[in-house]
C-alpha cells in the first residue's frame, strides 16, 4: 500500500534542555517535589535529558505557550515568535525540500541551512520552508560568499527582490577562492525547526519506499538538484555523495521508477556515486526526464539539449 501523505506531529520533536527553558523546568519540577526526585531535578539542571514537546506537555508546561509562545521558554536562540502548525504534511513539495536538504545541508549548533549557487533553489527552498512550517520571514538569514570581482550590490539587490529580506539578514563575505559564481547560503536560528527537520528526515527515509511515485520523484529530484551532474561525452547522469545509504536509496528508488542505474565506489576520491546511463536510444535519460527531471533550470537546460541533439542527429 502507497502513502499519499503522512502527516508529521512535531510533539515528537526532541528538544535539548538548555537556557530559560531549563530554568523554567527546575522551576515546575521543584513545585511538584513529590512526582520527581531529586536525581531527575539533578538530572534536569545539568540539562542531560532531551526532552520531546509531549514531555514538556506532561511535566506542566503549556501547550499554547510551547507553540504559540516558544520565547518564553528559550526554544529559540534568537528568542522570536515562532508558530508551529500542529501537523505537517509531508507531500510531494517538503519531499523535494528534505532531499535538496540532506545533500545540500550547511547546519550550525543552532539551526538549519541550505547552500546553493543557484537562485532559483534557494527560492524554492525558501518558499517550501516558510509555507510548510509557517515561518516568518524575520528568522531567515542569507550568507553570500562573493570574489572580490563580483558586483556584490547588484548580487544583493537581486536576492532581496526574489526573497523579501531585508539588508539586515543578508550578510556578504569575501573569498579569495576561485568561484565562477556566488553561493548563497540561507538559514534558519532555530533549534526547534533543526529538530523538527532531522525527525522529518528520519522519518522519510525510513519509510521512502511506500510513499507513492510522485513523492518519491520529488525527493530524487531535490537531491539530484543539489548533488548531480550531466556528462555530455558519456550521456549519463551522475550523482556523487560520501554518504553510501543515500546512494543505496536513491537506487532503490530509481529501480521502482523503472529507470536503470548503478551504484559505484570511487576510491581515490572517496565517493559514492549513482549513475544513470543513456540506455537503448537514449531511452532511460528520456524516462528520468519524464518522470523525474531538473527544477535546476542550468541542469534542465543541459539535458534537453542533450536530448534533442541525440535525436537531431538519429533522423
Amino acid at each position: 500500500m502507497q502513502l499519499q501523505t503522512i502527516d508529521f506531529l512535531p510533539s515528537k520533536t526532541r528538544i535539548k534542555v538548555t537556557g530559560r527553558l531549563k530554568q523554567n523546568l527546575v522551576g515546575l519540577l521543584q513545585k511538584q517535589k513529590k512526582n520527581f526526585s531529586r536525581y531527575k531535578i539533578w538530572r534536569y539542571k545539568k540539562g542531560i535529558s532531551n526532552l520531546t514537546i509531549d514531555d514538556l506537555i506532561s511535566l506542566g508546561v503549556d501547550k499554547e505557550d510551547i507553540f504559540k509562545n516558544t520565547e518564553a521558554f528559550g526554544l529559540e536562540a534568537s528568542y522570536q515568535l515562532i508558530q508551529l502548525p500542529e501537523k505537517i504534511l509531508v507531500d510531494e513539495e517538503l519531499a523535494w525540500f528534505l532531499g535538496f536538504h540532506i545533500t545540500e545541508n550547511s547546519e550550525t549548533p543552532w539551526g538549519i541551512g541550505v547552500c546553493n549557487t543557484n537562485t532559483t533553489l534557494i527560492r524554492k527552498a525558501f518558499q517550501i520552508l516558510k509555507k510548510k512550517f509557517q515561518i516568518p520571514i524575520e528568522k531567515f538569514r542569507l550568507e553570500i560568499r562573493v570574489t572580490p570581482r563580483m558586483n556584490e550590490r547588484e548580487i544583493t539587490k537581486d536576492i532581496q527582490k526574489y526573497l523579501g529580506l531585508s539588508r539586515q539578514q543578508i550578510r556578504i563575505s569575501k573569498r579569495k577562492e576561485v568561484m565562477n559564481y556566488p553561493l548563497f547560503t540561507l538559514r534558519i536560528n532555530s533549534s526547534l525547526i533543526k529538530s523538527l527537520v532531522k525527525n522529518i528526515e528520519v522519518f522519510f527515509i525510513g519509510n521512502a519506499l511506500k510513499f507513492r511515485r510522485r513523492t518519491q520523484a520529488k525527493f530524487i529530484q531535490g537531491v539530484f538538484d543539489a548533488d548531480a551532474w550531466i556528462n555530455k561525452t558519456k550521456g549519463i547522469i551522475v550523482l556523487t555523495q560520501r554518504k553510501e545509504k543515500l546512494v543505496l536509496l536513491i537506487e532503490k528508488l530509481l529501480l521502482s521508477l523503472n529507470i536503470k542505474c548503478r551504484k559505484e565506489y570511487w576510491k581515490k576520491k572517496h565517493f559514492y556515486a549513482c549513475i544513470i546511463t543513456k540506455g537503448r536510444n537514449k531511452d532511460n535519460l528520456l524516462s528520468f526526464r519524464k518522470k523525474i527531471g531538473f527544477s535546476h533550470p542550468i541542469k534542465n537546460k543541459q539535458l534537453s539539449q542533450y536530448l534533442s541533439g541525440a535525436s537531431l542527429r538519429r533522423s
